[in-house]
């Protein structure tokens, strides 16, 4: 606001008037502990119908997200997947296509699939991978892995399978 007052286009009285104790509020993005905190409180807002509850897997996708919007994209988020919820379980399928992202292309197929936890693995480092631009450095930081184990993931060639071919597949549910 100072640059508005030296340009003339905020009158100098009231930006002094205003300006007694100045808060600064770092981004959603840097505080992703919150946004588990503000997802509870919109959620209990509207528990007129019933109690909402999300899914490990909305969770993580909500935390993932860089919250570009701040807490307003938040709560208009939950508001939406609260009206478009098929239950009382918020699932990731709820969220907008935006914020689904890797969720949405990468990770739920994979699931879908029937992956083992090695062939996941392997799709998430290729996925971190393309994340940091290809840096295998960075994704290492990034996973919290040695570059040992990123070429190890890196290496193994999932084999994709039809969903009908793997009966452990239909028995997870999804969320």
């Amino acid at each position: 606001m100072a640059g508005l007052v030296d340009r003339g286009l905020f009158r100098t009285d009231l930006f002094y008037r205003l300006s007694g104790v100045e808060i600064r509020v770092p981004p959603l993005r840097q505080r992703k502990g919150d946004v588990l905190e503000l997802t509870q409180y919109f959620l209990a807002r509207h528990e007129g119908r019933g109690r909402l509850t999300m899914t490990p897997a909305a969770v993580d996708a909500l935390i993932a997200y860089d919250w570009p919007g701040n807490v307003r994209e938040l709560e208009r988020m939950i508001e939406g997947a609260i009206a478009t919820a098929e239950s009382k379980q918020i699932r990731v399928d709820d969220l907008p296509v935006s914020l689904r992202g890797g969720y949405g292309e990468h990770l739920v197929p994979s699931w879908q699939l029937g992956d083992s936890m090695r062939a996941w693995g392997s799709r998430y480092a290729r996925l971190v991978l393309e994340k940091n631009a290809g840096n295998k450095r960075q994704a290492c930081r990034a996973l919290d892995i040695s570059y040992h184990t990123l070429n190890s993931y890196l290496r193994y060639q999932p084999v994709t399978r039809p969903p009908g071919l793997n009966p452990s597949a239909e028995l997870v549910s999804q969320g």
